[in-house]
């Protein structure tokens, strides 16, 4: 538990328990009495550098932190793409050009999606990410891309416009949208 005390730390050395799980940072007090124990000990990515002069009956277990950023960037850094409709409005063509030039100053490119939504999502190269004009082509997007086998959010994430709660929250998984705030 988060309140562990070295009380509980004697009693469970009395009790001849089999070990103690670690997954949070330690006070003084407690890790003094975990180095002093003989109860078997497993960190898991506790970093409690004390823990490390302990040489026996103790196991370190910590995260590749660099591996998860790099999955991080190469699942964020993904295809652009860009779908305005049927008919896109001066506003579609205005979010489209910024959307483009941002993403141009990081070196990247923007797919722009055309109708027939299902085949030009199931040809999008995957991880994508798909910038809506507005959240009202949310549900569109959704079926095209369960029609097409695509997967939401883990092959395409989607992004909307307007923060229109009866969208974004009426569909599964529920639609990240940007607020206007008009």
């Amino acid at each position: 538990p988060m309140e562990l005390t070295e009380k509980d730390i004697a009693n469970a050395q009395a009790d001849g328990v089999d070990g103690i799980l670690i997954n949070h940072p330690l006070g003084d007090g407690l890790t003094h009495a975990l180095l002093a124990s003989r109860i078997p000990l497993a960190t898991i990515g506790n970093g409690d550098g004390a823990l490390f002069r302990r040489r026996e009956k103790v196991i370190f277990s910590e995260t590749d932190g660099e591996a998860i950023g790099k999955l991080a960037a190469e699942h964020l850094f993904r295809l652009f793409a860009y779908f305005g409709g049927a008919t896109p409005s001066r506003w579609s063509h205005t979010r489209l050009r910024g959307y483009v030039t941002a993403l141009k100053r990081l070196g990247q490119t923007v797919h722009e999606i055309k109708e027939p939504l299902v085949p030009a999502l199931a040809e999008l190269p995957r991880p994508a990410a798909l910038f809506l004009a507005g959240d009202y082509l949310a549900n569109q997007v959704y079926e095209a891309a369960d029609a097409a086998h695509v997967k939401i959010p883990s092959e395409l994430a989607v992004l909307g416009v307007d923060n229109n709660l009866l969208v974004c929250d009426s569909i599964e998984p529920t639609l990240s949208s940007i607020d206007r705030d008009t």
